[in-house]
């Protein structure tokens, strides 16, 4: 079977210039991801859903 290949854009945050696209075999994209897991896990970290209840402000003063 043959491998497949990858589509990455690096482009800087802040605009500038156009993004750069490279086309990169299945081994150097495993790479990349192995290189960017801390930066995907910060990520998905602040993704999460934050629950939060409104209980205590619908509370009526006279009770404790």
């Amino acid at each position: 079977m043959r491998k497949q290949k990858y589509v990455i854009s690096i482009q800087q945050s802040k605009g500038g210039d156009a993004p750069f696209y490279f086309e990169i075999s299945e081994t150097k994209a495993q790479k990349i991801i192995d290189l960017l897991n801390p930066e995907i896990k910060k990520r998905r970290k602040q993704m999460e859903c934050i629950t939060a209840t409104l209980i205590p402000f619908f509370k009526e003063e006279n009770q404790e």
